[in-house]
């Protein structure tokens, strides 16, 4: 019982300064604390137990204090990071509507696992477990792509055209708590300096070939796991506009590669 106050007390105590109703309920809570004190003295006639508990309240309360605190902390910050995170979905969902689905697309068409691929892309997922469930299989393949030159200057084109969105997007504070997310955009960032630096695909040696079909297949496990979440926000949350964008992007353009 000695727990509970306090717990709750350390939770006022960060809140108060937003809420001056606060500072009332905390005092009223001590003068009742007062009171039951000075009963019990009236009542049992035994300080010294009396007292002997008013100091073990005290001696707990500062480790009392410290844990709530810390929990309750934590709690927060998961909840907060939770909000945050949630508010980015549009932000990657607007990404796949311009640039993503197209990455997917012209990728998918070199890649050796484009049935299987095409096959998690389809598969409807209804919870956050599924969703975690496709994303693992998706991570763990090794996905093969053989780079020829029609694939090349297809990203190329992709890139070059949303370069500018890209940057944008990239410069928003809160796809920082994205982590995955960011990750993707810093591979397809990668590639955009790997075409500056190798230049036109005549100019690639079978190094330069072999390297590139390395990190395409990383972005484009990348893209795939990522495209999997997006779904499922945009079907939770725009139901029409899924289905829409399932009709058009899905049966029409990924599943046609396999």
């Amino acid at each position: 019982m000695r727990e509970l106050p306090y717990a709750g007390g350390s939770l006022f105590c960060i809140i108060m300064k937003n809420n001056k109703g606060l500072k009332k309920i905390i005092f009223s809570l001590g003068i009742i604390s007062v009171i039951i004190y000075a009963l019990q003295l009236i009542i049992f006639r035994d300080p010294k137990n009396t007292f002997f508990y008013i100091f073990q309240d005290f001696a707990f309360m500062p480790i009392s204090i410290a844990i709530a605190t810390f929990l309750i902390g934590e709690l927060v910050d998961q909840h907060e990071k939770e909000e945050r995170i949630e508010k980015t979905r549009m932000l990657t969902s607007t990404f796949y509507t311009n640039l993503g689905v197209y990455l997917i697309e012209a990728m998918l068409k070199a890649a050796d696992e484009k049935e299987q691929l095409g096959r998690e892309l389809a598969l409807q997922c209804d919870s956050d477990e599924e969703v975690r469930a496709a994303q693992e299989r998706i991570q763990k393949m090794d996905i093969h792509i053989h780079l020829d030159k029609a694939c090349y200057d297809r990203v190329t084109d992709i890139l070059n055209q949303s370069s500018t969105a890209m940057l944008v997007l990239a410069s928003s504070p809160v796809l920082l708590e994205h982590e995955s997310f960011t990750d993707m955009l810093w591979g397809i960032f990668h590639l955009m300096d790997e075409r500056r630096i190798r230049g036109e695909y005549e100019n690639l040696d079978a190094d330069d070939i072999s390297h590139l079909e390395e990190d395409y297949g990383r972005v484009l496990n990348k893209l795939i796991s990522e495209a999997v979440a997006n779904a499922v926000y945009l079907q939770k949350v725009y139901p029409d506009f899924y289905s829409k964008a399932r009709e058009k992007v899905l049966n029409k353009k990924i599943q046609k590669q396999g």
